[in-house]
């Protein structure tokens, strides 16, 4: 197997994985711990350990690359073992019907893990093997799958028949990672890192990432009802996240930035209908990797920081929605927003990029 297929089959199965790492966590969220006696602070609390978390984490990730021969061991160990506990806690909840703080932080730590595990292995390999952000796209993807699964089949019936499967899943992805690991060459870092943070884009990518979190929360659809259009949207979210990866690679990120946001904007101006509200979820997505891409480029020796900034961002997109600042939102008014900002302020990352 040569070196960009490694990487290709890598990156495919930490996807994997990640789609069943948010299915784990949605249906034990949603099918136990929010009986707690407080459910809000159940998903506050869950938001900023998974979240907000991942920052210190992806330093902790960064500083461990330099002091290892293996780069991708710290990668490898905090996505399978975030992997694993999200699974036991998984099954402490399906069988012994565990529901206090200590397994809500557990759970948290579980997605946290993983999730800047496998976003660091996914940085470096897709710069490995010069995908320029496709495997990026396609590692976020999924997970916006797994939550609404999860969520989804929690309300309905539990899944404590098909432990055995999901433990199955678990074990061989798990086992594929390794097996692909101890193949996979090392990417090259300086002897001497360069831990500078590029203040200004920085912000502005966190800004972006802000508006989007907030964006696809608030954001009230008057066609969303019903299972059928919820689960067409949340596919259109997760394909415009893999297919932006794939544009900005073919035809530029600036390109891809102009086109697909300023499509966008349109599309949310007439976001009422139900086929332009569905392009507009499409298209206002396929920036998140071109964000991840912008900011990962830009911090080449601290991918784990850029990409705990990133979630961070996702984290304070929330709270005003949690706080009930904004709540349902009019897709004219705040998607139109949200695009237009959007495009003004990655246009200058690229464009700075550039000179």
């Amino acid at each position: 197997m040569t070196d960009k297929n490694i990487s290709f089959h890598l990156i495919g199965i930490l996807s994997a994985a990640h789609m069943l790492e948010d299915f784990l966590c949605a249906y034990t969220v949603f099918g136990y711990l929010t009986m707690i006696a407080e459910p809000e602070l159940v998903f506050l609390w869950y938001n900023f350990c998974a979240f907000a978390m991942q920052l210190p984490f992806g330093a902790l990730i960064d500083l461990w690359m330099q002091k290892t021969d293996r780069k991708l061991r710290p990668g490898m160990i905090f996505a399978l073992g975030g992997l694993v506990l999200t699974l036991l806690v998984y099954l402490a909840c399906l069988f012994l019907h565990v529901r206090s703080g200590l397994t809500v932080i557990l759970l948290c730590l579980g997605n946290c893990l993983f999730h800047v595990g496998g976003g660091v292995i996914s940085i470096k390999e897709d710069d490995r093997s010069s995908y320029q952000g496709k495997g990026l796209g396609v590692f976020v993807a999924p997970g916006a799958i797994g939550l609404y699964i999860g969520g989804l089949i929690s309300y309905f019936f539990y899944v404590r028949s098909t432990a055995a499967v999901i433990l199955l899943i678990t074990a061989g992805l798990c086992f594929r990672s390794l097996q692909l690991y101890r193949n996979c060459p090392d990417p090259v870092l300086p002897d001497s890192a360069d831990f500078d943070i590029p203040l200004i884009p920085v912000i502005v990518c966190f800004i972006v990432v802000v508006l989007r979190s907030l964006t696809g929360l608030a954001v009230s659809f008057p066609w969303k009802t019903g299972i059928p259009l919820s689960v067409l949207a949340t596919l259109l979210l997760a394909g415009g996240k893999t297919a932006g990866g794939f544009l900005g690679a073919s035809i530029g990120y600036r390109k891809t930035i102009t086109v697909t946001l300023a499509a966008a904007a349109v599309c949310y101006f007439l976001g009422n209908h139900t086929i332009t509200g569905l392009a507009a979820v499409f298209l206002f997505n396929m920036t998140m990797p071109v964000t991840l891409y912008l900011l990962a480029r830009k911090m080449p020796d601290l991918p784990g920081t850029a990409f705990g900034i990133l979630t961070m961002a996702l984290f304070i997109g929330f709270l005003p929605v949690y706080f009930n600042q904004i709540n349902s939102a009019s897709p004219v008014k705040l998607g139109t927003a949200s695009s237009l900002i959007s495009l003004i302020l990655l246009l200058w990352v690229t464009g700075e990029q550039r000179s």
